[in-house]
Parts: structure tokens; C-alpha cells; sequence
């Protein structure tokens, strides 16, 4: 039994194997921040819903109120530190509501709501007009 073995064709190198290893890492580098970003931006998304949820949230309290009840200082509210049970409670927030009387009786709320997160830091505005009943 004469058998031939090639030497030079038997495995792979180790060159191969540096490429193989050195292409992996690069993969997994892109991939891990590709994760990352995502993760960012879903956290960015959740506390933007949050924001505009709070300021619709109060037009809609203000919605059931009698406009010619409103003036310009008597449902004027502040409101600090608020939080939601789904986001970290490190996360809180401002809802500063002011009602504006206009020239035709009808009345603009506005609500504008500020993330108090330094990764966060964003202020959204909602505003409506009630006319007169």
C-alpha cells in the first residue's frame, strides 16, 4: 500500500486562519454597532411617544372644559418630574400648559413637554384652539 501524501495541500494556514479571524472581527464590530444605533433610536422613539402622550394627554382634559371658563392665568399649570412605568426612572419629565385667550373668545391651549435626560434633552410643543360653545 503506497500512498502519496501532499504535503503542502494537508490544512490550512495560518494565514488563512489570521483573514478568517481578522474578517469576523470586522463583521461583528459593524454588526455590534449597528445594534447599538438601533437600540438607541428605539429608546429615542419611546421617549418622543411619551412626550406627545403627556401633551395630548392634558388637551384632552382640556377638551371637556368649558372654554368661556378658561382665562389666560386660571389653567395655566406646571408640571415637574414626571415619569412613566415602561421608561427607566431615571428618566422624568416637564408638562408646562398655557391657555391663550384670542381676540374671538376662543381659547389656544398649548402643552409643551421637556425629556430631563441629559441623552434625551428635547422639548416638543401641542397646541389647539376651542372655539366658543
Amino acid at each position: 500500500m503506497n500512498r502519496n501524501i501532499n504535503l503542502e495541500q494537508s490544512g490550512i494556514s495560518i494565514l488563512e486562519v489570521i483573514i478568517g479571524m481578522f474578517l469576523l472581527a470586522v463583521i461583528s464590530l459593524s454588526l455590534a454597532r449597528s445594534i447599538a444605533t438601533a437600540f438607541q433610536n428605539y429608546k429615542n422613539t419611546q421617549i418622543t411617544a411619551a412626550m406627545r402622550n403627556f401633551a395630548h394627554n392634558r388637551l384632552e382634559l382640556y377638551a371637556a372644559i368649558n372654554p368661556q371658563s378658561m382665562d389666560d392665568s386660571s389653567h395655566d399649570d406646571t408640571e415637574n418630574n414626571l415619569t412613566i412605568s415602561y421608561i427607566s426612572s431615571n428618566v422624568t419629565f416637564n408638562r408646562i400648559t398655557d391657555v391663550i385667550v384670542n381676540s374671538d373668545d376662543s381659547r389656544t391651549i398649548e402643552v409643551s413637554v421637556t425629556c430631563n435626560h441629559p441623552k434625551f434633552n428635547k422639548t416638543i410643543t401641542e397646541q389647539t384652539t376651542f372655539s366658543r360653545w
